[in-house]
């Protein structure tokens, strides 16, 4: 049986970062396979994709980042753990290793996530606390200089677990869906993700519903790069789409407002 599986989503994905996360994969020590799902790119880029001669590539209709990985899930061979990857990401040397041995040697560890850096090596705050209606809406709405008040920056510092800090390992309830290492027979206890959610919140649903049957951690020790877009911040239409997410999330896990 393999070790690791891993599953990446693309969509016009930048290419060149594609090929630096698969290359960086590849580079680890594990017995893996690596599938990738594309969410129906444009042509070019599908016969792009095609000319990596990636063994196992799917194209399908695109409904969404967890409906991928779902479909993912459904042509892996068996392994012990699973890996939901962003195709922007680097994986330094040793990173992966470091993440599965703890987990070896943890068996209550279900979902675990390492330290996320931007690739100026500064720390991407990406730990947070279940999403109340305000947290989200004062990130993404709220003027820079009324987030700086005192009494909003409280609340949105602890929202992002600055309490708590990034320098030593912790349970967290919301972890980043960037990159996900998942015990392969919980991720299909919980079977996979909601695929509800087009994008967005979907990582806070499944990190809640893993938290149901074994621990969520944040491993500081491993650490990897995201070249993060924050595309949300940029597209109205990808804006709505984080807003219907919002509402999905809240009608399903109830409305916190502060």
């Amino acid at each position: 049986m393999l070790e690791l599986t891993a599953g990446i989503v693309t969509y016009n994905s930048n290419f060149e970062l594609l090929e630096k996360t698969i290359n960086t994969f590849e580079g680890c020590s594990i017995r893996k396979e690596l599938f990738i799902h594309d969410n129906s790119s444009q042509e070019h880029y599908f016969n792009q994709l095609q000319k990596l001669r990636l063994k196992n590539l799917i194209s399908g209709p695109n409904q969404g980042f967890g409906f991928g990985h779902n479909r993912v899930l459904e042509q892996l061979p068996p392994s012990t753990y699973h890996l939901i990857l962003n195709p922007d990401v680097e994986i330094p040397p040793g990173a992966l290793e470091r993440m599965i041995a703890h987990m070896n040697e943890h068996q209550d560890i279900v979902l675990m996530v390492p330290k996320i850096l931007n690739p100026d090596g500064s720390i991407q705050m990406l730990n947070k606390r279940p999403p109340s209606f305000f947290n989200l809406f004062a990130r993404r709405f709220l003027p820079k200089i009324l987030q700086r008040w005192s009494l909003i920056k409280k609340k949105m510092d602890s929202y992002i677990m600055l309490d708590k800090g990034y320098t030593s390992s912790y349970e967290v309830p919301y972890l980043s869906g960037s990159f996900m290492l998942f015990r392969r027979t919980a991720l299909e206890k919980i079977e996979g993700f909601d695929e509800r959610f087009f994008m967005y919140l979907e990582d806070a649903d499944i990190t809640r519903r893993a938290a149901k049957v074994g621990k969520c951690l944040y491993f500081s020790e491993a650490s990897i790069i995201h070249h993060w877009s924050r595309a949300s911040h940029k597209s109205l239409k990808l804006t709505l789409v984080s807003i219907k997410s919002s509402f999905k999330y809240f009608n399903k896990w109830g409305w916190t407002l502060f």
